[in-house]
């Protein structure tokens, strides 16, 4: 950790007292956390970015958000500014937060205070506040073709919904769609003759065509059939016909892999993983294929699944642990 621990005084932050102190849209403060939020383009980001603020002012700062504590925050001297995030960052690593976690919450912290500086509501900024160090390593084997296969036998494909989880998972398994993909897509965003879905992927404004299997859009198209009239404008709904959310689909998943005895945690993001991986099985660890079908920017993530898939740091110690073992016999 750190020889110096630094002693940080709370500054007077104002508390809040009542409905005028909300975050009312008419206020500056409320404005420039507003416009902050705005820019960002997925609703999960925001969602964690405010998070992050409501944690920071209430772990470090002991205090509620507020146009009145915002305020108060930004107005503080840089040392002082700093010495607060400084020490939130400790509070979080002390708490035994993985490093992603404490990276996410100091990255949304930096980043509304840059968009506050270019207001001009603080004369601070978080630049030289550095980031955990975290372990680049994930499981990433996933479940098996097999087990994926036993996952979708559970579904009753005779109802509607069954129809429609159906459709989901092929979408999760032969397009390695994450599951805000599967949940953010509307049916104008399928063309059935074209073989093709127009896809918001993350990180991304505009909409990009992804190429479907022949079984996919049967899938879909078998649900689309199924639902009937909907006012949604949504390809995936719930039973109220509303929008299916993340969490529900999630939900789906854990069920069907409980129903068909598979004893381990199966979410959409594992069956993201299961199609890499099988896909790298199945075409002979072709990483630049893989990269086309993830859609990840980085190749060096899809060689941390191939990495993976093969067990090449297993294999390099028990070569080892063998020479060893062969000379001890000698």
């Amino acid at each position: 950790m750190f020889d110096i621990k630094i002693t940080v005084v709370k500054p007077a932050i104002a508390g809040s007292t009542g409905s005028e102190d909300k975050l009312a849209p008419g206020s500056v403060t409320s404005g420039v956390w507003a416009e902050f939020l705005a820019l960002q383009i997925s609703p999960a980001t925001r969602r964690s970015y405010a998070a992050a603020l409501k944690d920071f002012f209430g772990r470090e700062l002991e205090t509620e958000v507020s146009v009145a504590t915002i305020e108060s925050f930004l107005r503080l001297p840089e040392r002082e500014a700093i010495g607060h995030v400084l020490n939130y960052r400790g509070q979080l690593l002390t708490a035994g937060l993985a490093a992603a976690t404490v990276n996410a919450r100091l990255a949304a912290l930096r980043s509304f205070v840059i968009h506050a500086y270019k207001r001009k509501l603080c004369n601070f900024r978080l630049d030289d506040i550095k980031s955990v160090k975290a372990q680049s390593y994930k499981d990433t084997r996933g479940i098996s073709i097999e087990l994926f296969q036993q996952l979708i036998d559970e579904i009753d494909r005779s109802t509607s919904m069954g129809k429609r989880d159906y459709a989901m998972l092929r979408l999760l398994w032969d397009n390695a769609l994450r599951r805000a993909e599967v949940c953010g897509l509307d049916r104008v965003d399928f063309h059935a003759l074209e073989a093709r879905l127009y896809l918001k992927g993350k990180g991304k404004i505009d909409k990009e065509p992804i190429d479907l299997a022949a079984a996919t859009v049967e899938a879909i198209s078998d649900w689309l059939a199924s639902m009937g009239e909907s006012k949604s404008l949504a390809l995936f709904v719930s039973s109220r016909d509303t929008r299916l959310s993340v969490d529900r689909l999630y939900q789906i998943v854990g069920g069907l892999a409980q129903s068909a005895g598979i004893d381990r945690v199966v979410s959409p993001h594992k069956i993201r993983h299961s199609s890499i991986t099988a896909l790298l099985d199945l075409n002979g660890g072709d990483v630049r294929s893989a990269q086309a079908h993830s859609r990840h920017k980085n190749l060096a993530t899809l060689i941390r699944y191939d990495d993976g898939r093969q067990q090449l740091q297993g294999k390099a110690a028990k070569t080892l642990a063998d020479a060893i073992s062969e000379r001890e016999m000698d």
